[in-house]
C-alpha cells in the first residue's frame, strides 16, 4: 500500500485543484449559481474519490480473498472474518473508482461538448459520449452478472474462483474499455488544435494541456499490469490511489485558466479576445476565457461576428499571416463568368478564365474564382481542365460535360439512386465547403481520375523488358509456391511499385540519347529508353503484362494434378492448345462487351481506383504532389513497419476480441460457445463476432475504395450471416451438431473426415460399390449455408441486372457504338484506333476450336459436349459478373457453381469436372480481369489496340512459364508431393486439395440430387431468381424504397461468403468502410478526394512488401520456419485466446 504521507499528499493535491477550478468557475461564470453540470458532476466525482482513498486504507488493514491456491490449506482461520470485510470492501472500492474514472470521462465531454457547439464535431462528441456510457454500462452488468456467480463468492474465503478474488477477467475488460475510451476523447480536440490558426507556442500550450489524458493512460495500464502480473500483491491498491488522482487533476486543470489568467495577467489565447465583449455572440458559459474551437478553425460564423463591418472589406487577421501557395503566370482574357451563386455570398465574387498554354506542364485552362468574403480559400488545379473550387459554399465547377440529371442529391439513399445506372448520365455535382463529394462513376471520372493525356509512348522497349521480366517473376513465385508448404502471390501494387523503382533507375542510370555525338548509337539508345523519363503509360503496360502472368494458372494446376493423381501426361499438342483456349477464352467475351462494361462512367471497378491514383500520383506533376508523395511515403513506411507485429511478433493483433479474452478462465463448454461465435483469428475457428483485427493484409484498401452502396448492402448480410449460422448450428439442422462448426471437408455419418481417395477406381472415376459401403459423405452446415448463398446470389444477379439495369445497358450500348458515352475519358480516347470487333472474334474462334481439339484428341476425359456446356455457362454469367463488378467493385464467386454443374453432368468423373471447371469458370474469371484492365487503360489513355496485345502476350507468356515450372517440379518431386505430409522444401497440398475437391463434385448429383439431402443448395438458383422480382415488386407498392440502394445479389453474396476461413477482419472492414465512405466521404471531402485511395494504395503495399520478405525469412518460404517465440500475444492456440 502506499505510504500514509503519499496518500494524504494525493488527497492534497486532489482537493487543492478542486478547489482552483471551482473559484476558477467561479470567477468565470460570475455567481455560483451559474455553475453548470460538469462542475457538478466533479463535485459528486470527488466525494467518491474520496470514499475510494478510505476504503483503500481499510481493505490493506484487514485484507483480501486474494490468497493464492497454493496457501488455502496453511490459511490462518482466524483472518477469515477480517479477510471477508475486506473482499467486501474491495466490491466498494471498485465501484468507487469506476465511478471516479468514468465521472471525469464525463466532465471532460461535457467540456468538450460546450467547445464544439455549433460544429459538427459536437456529434462526434455525443457519440464518444454514447460509447462510454455503454462501456461503463456493459462493465457493471459484467461484473455483478458474469464473472463470479453467485454474488455472494466475491467475499467467499477461499475463494471458488479466480475471477471472485483477483478479478482478472474484470481487469482485462476494464483495461480495454478504459483506454480505449481515453484515446477517443483525446483525440476529439487535438485534430483542431493541431489546424488552428495559432502561434506554435500557442497551439504547443494548448495541445499539451489537452494531451495530458495520456498520463491517465499510462496509470491505467501500469494499474492493471500490477493486479494482471501480480495478482495476489497489493501493489495494484498502490496504483488505484495514483489512477484515480491523476484522473480527477487532468480533468481540472482545463478549467483553472481562468483563475491563473487573471493572476498573472496572461493574454487569452483566443484569436479576437474581445469577441464577446462586442459582440455577444455566446451566453455566458462561453465567455471570452472559455475555449471555442470554431475560433480556431476560421469557421465562419465566428470569423464574420469577429469583423467590424465598418472596416475595409479586406480586413486582414493579422494573427493569420497570408501564406503564398504557388506561383503561376497567366495570360488574362477578356471573358469573366459568374461562376458562384448569389445567394452562398454575402459580397460580389467573378471568375477569370487563364489561358495558360505556355506553362510548363502543357496547356491549361483554368477558372480562378475572387471572392470578396473572408476566411475563403482558393485552390487551382493543375492537372487537367476542371475547376475544382475550394471556397466553402456554392460553386459550381465547370462540367467537362452536360449533364443528363437535374436533381441535386440530398442523402446518402439518393446519391446511390444515380449511381446504378451503367448507361446514365452524370448528375449535378454535390460540394461540402466547397469540395466535391465522390458519390458515384461520374465524380470519379470527374474529380478523382485525371483525363490528363501527355501523348507518351505506350509500347517501348523498356515497358515490354520490364513487363516480360517481372511476368517471370511473379509466374515464377507463384507456380514454385504452389508446391511448397507455405502459399505466396506476387500482389498487382507490390508489382506496380517494383516496376516503377526499376523503371526509373533504368531513366536515371543509363545514358541520355542526346549526349551522345554517333548518331548511329544515338538512334539506338532512343530504341533502348536509355536515359529517357519513365513515363506513366509504359509504367501501366508493363505493371499490365506482369500482372496478366497468372491468368492461365488455372490450367497449369489441371495438368498437374493429372500428371500427380491420374498417371497421365499430356502432351505438348495438348498443353499448348488447352492453356491457349483456358487463358483466352474469357478475353474475348470481355472485348465484345466493352460498350457495356468498360466504357460507361459507371463502370468503375472500385477496387483498383487505388493503383489509378497511384499511377497519376508518381508521373503526373512531381511537384505538385510532392506533399502528396511524401504522406504515401510515409504510409507506405508506416504500414511496413507495422505489419511486422500482427504478421510475426504479435499474432493477438489480428483478432482483438474482448469477449475471448474475458472467456480465458471460463469453464470448457463456456469457451468453446465464446470461440465459435466471437472467435475468428485462425481458419474455421468461428463467426468473429465484434472481432477485430488490425492485421491489414487481410483489410486492404477495397474497404477504402469500395463505394458506399456496396457495403451498405455488405452489411446486411453480415446481419443475415451471424444469426443464420448460429441458427443452422445450435438447432442442428443438417446433423450439424455431429460436425465441426466451421469446415469445408467432407464427413462421414458418425463425424469423422469422408476419405475421398477410398471410392476412387484405377480409371481415376468413382466406383460405386465403395461409395455405397462408406455412404454418401456428410457437409457441415456452415459449408452448406455458404454453397446455398452463392447460389442465391448467383440467381439474384440475372435478374437483377435485366430488371434494374437492362434499359440503362441497352442506352449505353448504343452511346457506345454512336461514340456519344458522356463519360470524359471514354471522349479523351475516341483519338485512338478502336480493336475491331473481328479481332475478338477470330481469337475466339482460334480459343475455341484449340479446346474442341483437345477435348476431342486429348485426354481430358470431357467430351465435346460437355466441352460446349461450360463455355456456355460462363459466357451466360460472365457479362453480369462484370456488370456487377464494374458498378459495386465486387463480384459473386461462380465457382461452385461451375463444379455443381460439372458433377451433374459428368458424375463420377473428377478429372472432367476439373476441366468443365476450367473452361466455365475462366470465362468469367478472365472476363472481369480483362474489363478491370481495360478501364484501367481508358482512365490512363493507353491505346486500345496496345491494350489488347499486351494482355495477350502477358497471359501467354506466364502460361508458358508456369507449365514449365511445373513440369519440372513434378517430374522430379513427384513421390514428396504425393505424401500428405511433403517435407520441409515441397508440399503436394494445394493440388492434393483440388484433387480432393473434383472428387467431391463428382459426387454432386448423389449429394445435391433430388434424392440427395441437400437438394436446397440447387434450389437457390431460382429462389435467388426470384428475390430480385420481389425486390420491384415491393418498390412498386412503396416508391420511398426506390431510392434504397438495395442489391439482393450482394446481401445473398455477403449473407453466407465467410462460411469458412479467417473472420476477424469483417468488423475491422466494416470500420473502415464506415470511416471512409460514411464520415471521411461526406464530412472532409477534400482529404478523401486527395489522400483515401492514395494511402489505401500505400498501406496495400506497406503490407505486402513486409509479408514477401517475411515468408522468405521466417514462414518457411526459403525451406526452413522460424516461428516468434511463444508468448502471450503470441499464443501456442488462436491467436485471439479463444479455446
Amino acid at each position: 500500500m502506499v505510504q500514509a504521507s503519499e496518500e494524504w499528499v494525493w488527497m492534497g493535491v486532489v482537493l487543492l485543484i478542486t478547489t482552483l477550478r471551482y473559484v476558477s468557475r467561479i470567477l468565470q461564470m460570475g455567481v455560483p449559481r451559474n455553475l453548470q453540470v460538469e462542475d457538478l458532476v466533479m463535485g459528486v466525482v470527488v466525494v467518491f474519490y474520496i470514499l475510494l482513498t478510505v476504503f483503500l486504507v481499510q481493505v490493506d488493514k484487514y485484507g483480501t480473498n486474494g490468497i493464492p491456491p497454493s496457501q488455502f490449506d496453511t490459511l490462518d482461520k482466524a483472518t477469515i472474518p477480517d479477510r471477508i470485510k475486506g473482499s467486501k470492501m474491495v466490491i466498494a472500492v471498485e465501484q468507487f473508482w469506476l465511478v471516479v474514472v468514468w465521472g471525469c470521462k464525463c466532465c471532460l465531454l461535457l467540456l468538450y461538448s460546450t467547445m464544439t457547439a455549433g460544429l459538427w464535431q459536437n456529434r462526434i462528441v455525443k457519440v464518444i459520449g454514447g460509447i462510454c456510457a455503454f462501456s461503463f454500462l456493459l462493465i457493471e452488468i459484467l461484473f455483478f452478472a458474469v464473472w463470479c456467480r453467485p454474488f455472494s463468492a466475491y467475499w467467499s474465503v477461499p475463494p471458488k474462483s479466480v475471477q471472485c478474488s483477483v478479478y482478472t477477467n474484470h481487469v482485462i475488460i476494464v483495461l480495454a474499455f478504459n483506454v480505449t475510451t481515453d484515446l477517443l476523447i483525446m483525440a476529439i480536440p487535438l485534430p483542431l488544435l493541431i489546424r488552428a490558426k495559432l502561434s506554435l507556442s500557442k497551439k504547443l500550450t494548448l495541445c499539451a494541456v489537452f494531451s495530458l489524458g495520456a498520463f491517465v493512460i499510462l496509470c491505467s495500464i501500469l494499474s492493471k499490469y500490477y493486479s494482471i502480473s501480480q495478482p495476489y500483491g497489493i501493489k495494484w491498491l498502490d496504483w488505484y490511489v495514483r489512477e484515480a488522482a491523476t484522473a480527477v487533476i487532468v480533468s481540472n486543470i482545463p478549467q483553472t485558466w481562468t483563475l491563473f489568467r487573471r493572476l498573472f495577467n496572461w493574454k487569452s489565447f483566443l484569436a479576437h479576445s474581445s469577441y464577446n465583449r462586442s459582440q455577444n455572440k455566446y451566453p455566458s458559459r462561453l465567455d471570452s476565457s472559455t475555449i471555442h474551437l470554431s475560433r480556431f478553425r476560421g469557421d465562419k460564423s465566428a470569423v464574420r461576428s469577429t469583423i467590424d463591418r465598418s472596416e475595409s472589406g479586406e480586413h486582414i487577421n493579422r494573427e493569420q499571416p497570408l501564406e503564398i501557395w504557388a506561383h503561376r503566370q497567366f495570360h488574362v482574357t477578356n471573358e469573366v463568368d459568374e461562376a458562384r451563386r448569389s445567394e452562398s455570398l454575402s459580397h460580389s465574387s467573378a471568375s477569370l478564365e487563364f489561358d495558360t498554354g505556355g506553362v510548363e506542364n502543357g496547356p491549361v485552362k483554368t477558372t480562378v474564382t475572387i471572392v470578396g468574403d473572408h476566411g475563403g480559400y482558393l485552390l487551382v488545379n493543375t492537372m487537367d481542365d476542371r475547376t475544382v473550387p475550394a471556397v466553402d459554399k456554392g460553386i459550381e465547377p465547370q462540367e467537362p460535360y452536360k449533364s443528363g440529371f437535374e436533381k441535386q442529391a440530398k442523402d446518402i439513399t439518393q446519391e446511390t439512386e444515380s449511381a446504378e445506372s451503367p448507361g446514365a448520365q452524370p448528375d449535378k455535382a454535390e460540394y461540402v465547403k466547397g469540395h466535391p463529394v465522390i458519390r458515384n462513376g461520374a465524380d470519379v471520372s470527374r474529380f478523382i481520375v485525371s483525363v490528363r493525356d501527355d501523348g507518351d509512348s505506350a509500347l517501348t522497349f523498356r515497358s515490354i523488358v520490364l513487363g516480360s521480366a517481372f511476368t517471370a517473376l511473379s509466374s515464377v513465385i507463384t507456380m514454385l509456391y504452389t508446391f511448397k508448404p507455405t502459399q505466396m502471390q506476387v500482389s498487382a501494387i507490390f508489382l506496380q511499385l517494383l516496376v516503377y523503382l526499376v523503371g526509373q533507375a533504368w531513366a536515371l542510370f543509363t545514358p541520355r540519347p542526346d549526349r551522345c555525338r554517333w548518331k548511329w548509337l544515338r538512334h539506338m539508345l532512343e530504341f533502348l529508353n536509355s536515359g529517357q523519363p519513365f513515363g506513366i503509360k509504359e509504367h501501366v503496360v508493363a505493371s499490365l503484362i506482369a500482372s496478366s502472368g497468372n491468368n492461365g494458372l488455372s490450367g497449369v494446376e489441371v495438368y498437374a494434378v493429372e500428371r500427380l493423381f491420374y498417371n497421365i501426361s499430356v502432351s505438348a499438342t495438348t498443353a499448348v492448345l488447352g492453356t491457349f483456349s483456358i487463358s483466352l477464352c474469357g478475353f474475348v467475351l470481355a472485348g465484345i462487351l466493352r460498350p457495356l462494361i468498360v466504357y460507361p462512367a459507371e463502370m468503375v471497378y472500385w477496387s483498383t481506383l487505388p493503383q489509378v491514383v497511384l499511377y497519376q500520383n508518381l508521373h503526373f506533376d512531381q511537384r505538385a504532389n510532392r506533399a502528396r508523395l511524401i504522406k504515401f511515403g510515409w504510409a507506405l513506411g508506416l504500414a511496413a513497419v507495422w505489419e511486422i507485429f500482427p504478421a510475426y511478433i504479435i499474432p493477438w493483433l489480428g483478432g482483438f476480441s474482448i469477449f475471448c479474452l474475458a472467456s480465458m478462465d471460463a469453464p470448457r463448454h463456456i469457451r468453446t460457445v465464446f470461440s465459435k461465435v466471437f472467435g475468428g483469428a485462425s481458419s474455421n475457428e468461428g463467426l468473429g463476432l465484434l472481432n477485430f483485427g488490425f492485421d491489414w493484409q487481410y483489410i486492404q484498401s477495397s474497404y477504402l475504395s469500395l463505394p458506399l452502396k456496396q457495403q451498405l448492402n455488405s452489411w446486411i448480410g453480415y446481419v443475415i450471416f451471424y444469426p443464420v449460422m448460429l441458427g443452422l448450428y445450435y438447432g442442428n439442422t443438417w446433423s450439424a451438431k455431429s460436425f465441426p462448426f466451421m469446415s469445408t471437408s467432407l464427413f462421414n455419418g458418425n463425424g469423422t473426415q469422408f476419405s475421398t481417395t477410398s471410392i476412387i477406381n484405377d480409371k481415376g472415376t468413382i466406383d460405386y460399390d465403395k461409395l455405397n459401403e462408406v455412404g454418401i459423405p456428410h457437409l457441415t452446415s456452415s459449408t452448406v449455408w455458404g454453397y446455398l448463398t452463392q447460389n442465391l446470389a448467383i440467381g439474384a444477379l440475372i435478374t437483377h441486372v435485366l430488371i434494374f439495369y437492362g434499359k440503362d445497358m441497352y442506352t449505353a450500348w448504343k452511346q457506345a457504338r454512336s461514340r456519344t458515352q458522356p463519360d470524359p475519358h471514354f471522349q479523351a480516347m475516341l483519338k485512338y484506333k478502336e480493336v475491331p470487333m473481328w479481332w475478338y472474334l477470330a481469337l475466339f474462334v482460334l480459343a475455341f476450336f484449340a479446346g474442341l481439339i483437345v477435348n476431342i484428341k486429348g485426354e481430358t476425359t470431357l467430351p465435346a459436349w460437355g466441352y460446349l456446356i461450360a463455355l456456355l455457362l460462363g459466357a451466360f454469367i460472365a457479362p453480369f459478373s462484370c456488370v456487377l463488378y464494374g458498378l459495386y467493385g465486387t463480384g459473386v464467386a461462380t465457382n461452385q457453381l461451375s463444379k455443381m454443374v460439372a458433377g451433374a453432368v459428368h458424375p463420377g468423373r473428377p478429372l472432367a469436372n476439373l476441366y468443365f471447371a476450367s473452361w466455365s469458370h475462366q470465362v468469367i474469371l478472365l472476363s472481369v480481369n480483362l474489363a478491370n484492365w481495360l478501364k484501367v487503360g481508358q482512365y490512363t489513355k493507353i491505346p486500345h489496340r496496345i491494350m489488347f496485345a499486351t494482355q495477350i502476350y502477358g497471359t501467354l507468356l506466364g502460361a508458358g512459364l508456369n507449365y514449365a515450372v511445373m513440369t519440372t517440379i513434378v517430374s522430379n518431386q513427384r513421390d514428396i508431393l504425393l505424401n500428405p505430409i511433403g517435407n520441409r522444401v515441397w508440399s503436394g497440398s494445394i493440388v492434393q486439395s483440388l484433387n480432393s475437391q473434383a472428387i467431391t463434385w463428382a459426387l454432386a448429383r448423389d449429394v445435391y440430387g433430388a434424392n440427395g439431402r441437400y437438394l436446397i443448395v440447387p434450389l437457390g438458383l431460382l429462389i435467388g431468381l426470384a428475390l430480385p422480382v420481389v425486390h420491384w415488386c415491393l418498390n412498386r407498392v412503396f416508391p420511398r424504397m426506390r431510392s434504397w440502394p438495395l442489391n439482393t445479389a450482394i446481401i445473398a453474396a455477403f449473407a453466407g461468403q465467410q462460411y469458412y476461413g479467417n473472420t476477424s477482419w469483417i468488423w475491422s472492414s466494416i470500420a473502415v468502410g464506415v470511416f471512409s465512405q460514411v464520415w471521411l466521404r461526406r464530412r472532409l471531402p477534400r482529404i478523401y478526394n486527395q489522400y483515401n485511395y492514395l494511402i489505401g494504395a500505400a498501406l496495400d503495399g506497406g503490407s505486402q512488401i513486409v509479408i514477401f520478405i517475411l515468408s522468405f525469412a521466417v514462414f518457411g518460404a526459403s525451406g526452413r520456419e522460424h516461428p516468434f517465440p511463444t508468448w502471450w500475444g503470441n499464443p501456442v492456440g488462436n491467436p485471439d485466446h479463444c479455446f
